[in-house]
């Protein structure tokens, strides 16, 4: 009995230590599509669902969340743009899409971000 109760003592430390290793390397191999946590942390995606159809971003850019087919922009189902970059590319515009900077505000334009990277792709 003594000896089977000291196998116990080892084998589930070890067990626990195997497990906690095992998760963190995977956790530290995830790679996110986003650096901006804390700004999209406090954005509202669902919100920006609304913004990204009311300022008519559907009528250039494909996003089957937004049931949007445009074919101007780019296919953001298939570019996939982190929050980071979609909060620049509406800020400042680029090609052809003009900045949003002047007719949406920062909290809009967190929002259509967190939006984008949220739903975009599959």
């Amino acid at each position: 009995m003594a000896e089977t109760r000291s196998w116990r003592w080892v084998l589930v430390p070890v067990t626990v230590g195997a497990l906690v290793s095992l998760t963190a390397g995977l956790l530290a191999r995830h790679q996110p599509r986003s650096t901006g946590y804390f700004q999209l942390f406090f954005s509202d995606p669902v919100a920006g669902g609304n913004v990204f159809t009311s300022v008519g971003c559907g009528s250039c850019h494909t996003l089957a969340a937004a049931n949007a087919h445009g074919q101007i922009g780019p296919n953001l189902d298939r570019l996939k743009p982190p929050y980071d970059l979609a909060c620049v590319q509406v800020e400042r515009g680029g090609g052809s899409m003009p900045s949003f900077k002047g007719q949406l505000t920062p909290a809009q334009i967190r929002d259509v971000s967190a939006y984008v990277a949220t739903y975009a792709g599959p």
